[in-house]
């Protein structure tokens, strides 16, 4: 334990660890706050709050009955008289319309043509814009706070319906119109899809609630996650082998009575430690600022996201999900660097090496084999390539493995063989005095 403390103390007060922490995780937090800013309704906190009580009332299944009473509630308010206006109301509008527009094409006479002078100069092709109910609807009724929670609810049931229709679509649609299939796979991929795909909608009711917060938890707070975090870890534990080697304490430890045992492992532990303490800082301070704003709501509801993954699970298991490959990601990380900082003894060449791992797939020249780029720890700890999103599946010699089962198990066996060669390379190292 004495040892852990000692290989901890020295990753922890480190100064360029410690610049490198306060400057990356300020970044993540002002990139999720902007996020945050984005997400209120016309920078409305109030409107946000009610957005979030006029969704949560219609939690429930998602069915194209309930779309069509939450439609119908909302022909009626449009078309109730008391929410119209008159006809010489819209008539005015529409004569303000057609105003406006002749005084701008007489202000820039090159950008019109004398044809669409013409058309538009007619006042019927500006009252054409009021023909639908809802465009005829007056400023009181617009501006009602019913109308605000019809129109909340009525957007929020509408993309869900509509993601709930295209999830049960893909059944049926043919093998060579799928995108998600390449044309070249083979049968036993073909048909583990069509088996994904039938299996999802067998699964049981989809659910609807407010889940914007679990959704920019999983995605938005994710999205420039891999180098904050990256980084972070990289310049914390480049050096914890590499740096015995470049102050020749190399030969004191391997002398010395636990050199070959206690101290490597306590080196080891000390940089998941510290790998899993910043994953933690990051995912705790990300989840307090988002659900702070966006509460709680909606960690039952059904994750569908289906062009993403086709896995029938909430909000809450995705974001489970996401937490748990996220932080095998960061230790896959760690390890690999360990690795690098042992072969090499230079923390230069870790930098290198691992800012490569983490930056790869963020550069299109570095992604010449897009297998190779799902299984990078960048890609694995980004909200673009994690396991939900960046979906597909693998033929192994003539199985069909989905590839999150392939990423996992990829992050733990290299993960373990990173440590095994590690701890054999660095109690062989030959010291040269």
């Amino acid at each position: 334990m004495q040892l852990l403390k000692f290989e901890l103390r020295k990753i922890l007060l480190s100064k360029i660890t410690i610049l490198a922490f306060i400057l990356l995780f300020g970044i993540n937090i002002f990139n999720v706050a902007q996020h945050m800013v984005r997400s209120l309704p016309y920078n409305d906190y109030d409107k946000l709050q009610r957005r979030i009580e006029h969704v949560h009332a219609i939690a429930g299944e998602i069915s194209e009955e309930r779309m069509a009473e939450i439609e119908a509630e909302r022909d009626a308010f449009i078309n109730d008289p008391v929410n119209q206006m008159s006809e010489e109301e819209i008539y005015k509008l529409a004569k303000e319309d057609m105003d406006e527009f002749l005084q701008y094409a007489a202000d820039n006479p090159d950008y019109y043509s004398e044809e669409d002078i013409a058309e538009r100069s007619d006042i019927s092709f500006w009252l054409m814009v009021y023909d639908r109910p809802e465009s005829r609807m007056n400023e009181q009724a617009k501006n009602s706070l019913e109308w605000e929670r019809i129109t909340d609810q009525y957007r929020a049931m509408d993309d869900a319906y509509s993601q709930y229709e295209r999830a049960a679509g893909w059944v049926d649609i043919p093998v060579e119109e799928d995108y998600n299939i390449p044309d070249n796979a083979s049968e036993a991929v073909i048909a583990k899809w069509q088996q994904l795909h039938t299996e999802y909608m067998e699964q049981g009711e989809f659910i609807i609630d407010y889940n914007m917060g679990w959704g920019m938890f999983v995605e938005s707070s994710h999205e420039h996650f891999a180098p904050m975090l990256g980084f972070i870890i990289l310049i914390g534990i480049a050096s914890l082998f590499a740096a015995e080697h470049a102050n020749r304490t190399d030969a004191l430890i391997l002398s010395s009575k636990h050199g070959k045992s206690k101290v490597i492992a306590a080196k080891i532990l000390a940089g998941f430690c510290f790998t899993f303490a910043v994953w933690l800082i990051f995912e705790v301070v990300n989840a307090i600022i988002i659900f702070s704003v966006h509460g709680l709501y909606g960690a039952d509801s059904t994750w569908l996201n289906y062009g993403y993954a086709p896995y029938f699970i909430t909000y809450m298991q995705a974001a489970l999900i996401t937490l748990g490959t996220t932080l095998l990601a960061a230790l896959y990380l760690s390890a690999i660097v360990m690795l690098v900082s042992t072969l090499t003894k230079s923390r230069i060449a870790s930098l290198l090496i691992g800012t490569v791992l983490i930056m790869q797939y963020t550069f299109p020249f570095l992604n010449f084999n897009d297998v190779l780029t799902d299984m990078m720890p960048g890609s694995l700890m980004s909200s673009y390539y994690g396991i939900l999103q960046n979906f597909s599946i693998y033929d192994l010699f003539g199985v069909a493995v989905p590839s999150t089962d392939v990423r996992i198990t990829v992050m733990i066996t290299i993960s373990v063989i990173c440590i095994v060669i590690s701890c054999i390379a660095f109690r062989r190292w030959q010291v040269k005095n």
